[in-house]
């Protein structure tokens, strides 16, 4: 009788276990990045050569929604006029309140070339 009443508990605690469901966010939200602008550090060297430095891409998170993020992940894509291919993940844990906007900047190296265009990719918020 023991081993019975046992098993019933066992089996009535797996039941109980995965029965439960976790909570399911969203996972669509209304926020996007924009670029406002892109500048790019550059001295004269020896007044003979102009060395080019570092991008700096100053970017807005608009959130459009009612929910409060807190965090974001993304991927600077970046194009020297040479054609080589840049790349830099990063993750912000910057909250930004419901409808509203969150000005930011950071920084890629490219190469001592000049840069020929900038994109955003693989947003995740959360």
């Amino acid at each position: 009788m023991k081993k019975y009443f046992l098993i019933l508990i066992c089996l009535s605690t797996f039941a109980f276990m995965f029965g439960c469901e976790k909570e399911k966010l969203d996972s669509n939200y209304n926020a996007k990045f924009r670029i406002d602008s892109l500048k790019q550090d550059s001295f004269l060297f020896a007044h003979q050569y102009w060395v080019k430095g570092k991008v700096r891409v100053f970017y807005t998170l608009v959130n459009n929604d009612a929910v409060v993020l807190n965090s974001y992940h993304y991927t600077i894509n970046a194009m020297s006029r040479d054609s080589n291919y840049y790349q830099i993940a990063e993750t912000h844990y910057n909250t930004v309140v419901a409808n509203s906007e969150y000005h930011d900047s950071t920084k890629i190296g490219i190469g001592n070339i000049r840069v020929a265009y900038v994109r955003i990719d693989n947003i995740t918020f959360q």
